[in-house]
C-alpha cells in the first residue's frame, strides 16, 4: 500500500515538473513578444501624425493578450505534449487558434476603422450591457436571430473590401498585413489544415475515412500519428506564430505611425507653436492661427505644464492625419483663448455681447 503510494507521489510531482517547465517556458516566449514589439515601436518616426487615444491601446491588447494567452500557452503545451491523445488535443486547438487570430485581426480593424460591420451573424446579447446574460445560456435558450442582411457581418474578407471603398489603401502597414494574412504560404497551410480539421477530421486522429472509387474506406490505424509529422506541425506552428506577431507590428504601425486616411477627407497641416510658460511645443490649426494676422496673442491650457499661458509660433509646421486635426481643432475651441491689441478676450467680447 505504501508503495503504491509514494509512485503516486512521484507520478504527481513528475506531472508538477511538467506544468511547472510548461509555465516558464510560455512566460520567456511572452516576455520575447513584448521586447519584439517593443523594439518595433521605436522604428516608428511619425509618432505625432496619428490621433490615438486609450482605447487605441486596447485594440492592439486584444491582439497581444490572445498571442499570448490563446496561441502562445497552447503552442507550448502542443511542443511539449508526451501522448497520442495529447498531441491530438493540442495540435487542433492551436490549429483552431492560430486561425482564429485572423478573425480577431478582422473585428479589430472594424472598430479601429469603423467600418460599421456587424461583430456577428447572430445577435448576442453583450453580457458587459447585461451582466446576468452569459452566451451559453443565449446559444442553449436558442433565442438568437439572424443579423439583419443589409447589416453585413465581420469577415476578414468584408473587411478588405470595406476599406477598399472608404480609404485610401496606399499603406505600406495595410499592405503588408495582406500579404501575410493571405499570401503567407505558412500561414496559407495553416487555414488549410484548419479546413481539414473542421471540415474532414481531427489532426493526427488515430481514425481515418476516406472515399475511393464510390466506395468509403474506414481505417482505425492511420499513419497520421507519424512523430515526424508531428514535428512538423509544431514547427509550422512557430513560424506562423512569428507572422502574426509580425501583423500585430503591423498594426502597431496603423495606430502610431501611419493610419489610413479617408476618402473623403485629406491630410491637414499645423503650426507648431511654443507655450510661453514651459517651452513645450504643441500644434495649433490655422483656424485660430489666422488671428494672429490681427495682431492678437493666443493663449491655451498647456497640457505639458497645466498652465494657461500665451504661446509662440515657432514657424515650423507639420502634416497630421485628419483625425488628428479634428481633435486638435475641438481642444482649441474648448481651452483656447484669443487676446486682442487692448488685452481682452475676443471670445469674452462676444459673450457679453450675447448677454
Amino acid at each position: 500500500m505504501l508503495k503504491k503510494f509514494f509512485l503516486r507521489r512521484k507520478k504527481d510531482s513528475r506531472e508538477y515538473n511538467s506544468e511547472n517547465k510548461n509555465k516558464v517556458e510560455c512566460q520567456k516566449l511572452e516576455k520575447k513578444v513584448d521586447k519584439e514589439l517593443e523594439n518595433g515601436l521605436k522604428k516608428f518616426k511619425r509618432l505625432n501624425y496619428n490621433y490615438w487615444d486609450f482605447s487605441t491601446l486596447q485594440y492592439r491588447e486584444q491582439l497581444i493578450n490572445y498571442l499570448k494567452k490563446n496561441i502562445i500557452y497552447v503552442y507550448v503545451l502542443a511542443k511539449n505534449a508526451d501522448s497520442d491523445i495529447d498531441r491530438e488535443i493540442y495540435a487542433n486547438t492551436l490549429c483552431g487558434n492560430l486561425c482564429s487570430f485572423i478573425d480577431l485581426y478582422a473585428q479589430v480593424l472594424n472598430i479601429f476603422y469603423r467600418l460599421g460591420l456587424k461583430p456577428l451573424r447572430n445577435n448576442f446579447s453583450p453580457t458587459l450591457l447585461n451582466p446576468t446574460t452569459n452566451i451559453i445560456d443565449q446559444v442553449i435558450n436558442g433565442n438568437l436571430k439572424k443579423c439583419d442582411k443589409q447589416e453585413p457581418a465581420t469577415s476578414w474578407g468584408k473587411v478588405k473590401e470595406m476599406i477598399g471603398k472608404k480609404y485610401d489603401v496606399q499603406n505600406d502597414y495595410y499592405e503588408k498585413t495582406k500579404a501575410i494574412l493571405d499570401s503567407n504560404p505558412d500561414v496559407t497551410a495553416m487555414k488549410n489544415l484548419r479546413n481539414y480539421s473542421v471540415h474532414y477530421q481531427p489532426l493526427f486522429s488515430r481514425f481515418e475515412i476516406w472515399s475511393k472509387n464510390n466506395n468509403i474506406v474506414f481505417s482505425v490505424n492511420s499513419n497520421n500519428r507519424a512523430s515526424d509529422q508531428y514535428q512538423k506541425f509544431v514547427e509550422l506552428a512557430h513560424r506562423v506564430i512569428k507572422k502574426e506577431l509580425l501583423a500585430i507590428h503591423y498594426f502597431d504601425g496603423m495606430c502610431f505611425d501611419q493610419k489610413m486616411v479617408p476618402k473623403d477627407r485629406k491630410n491637414e497641416r499645423v503650426s507648431i507653436f511654443r507655450c510661453d510658460n514651459c517651452n513645450s511645443e504643441l500644434m495649433v490649426t490655422d483656424y485660430f492661427k489666422d488671428f494672429l494676422k490681427e495682431k492678437c496673442k493666443l493663449k491655451i491650457l498647456c497640457e505639458r505644464c497645466k498652465q494657461y499661458s500665451t504661446i509662440t509660433d515657432t514657424g515650423k509646421s507639420q502634416i497630421v492625419h485628419p483625425e488628428k486635426y479634428d481633435s486638435l481643432l475641438v481642444n482649441e475651441l474648448n481651452n483656447m483663448d484669443v487676446i486682442d491689441s487692448n488685452g481682452r478676450s475676443i471670445f469674452q467680447d462676444i459673450n457679453d455681447s450675447n448677454t
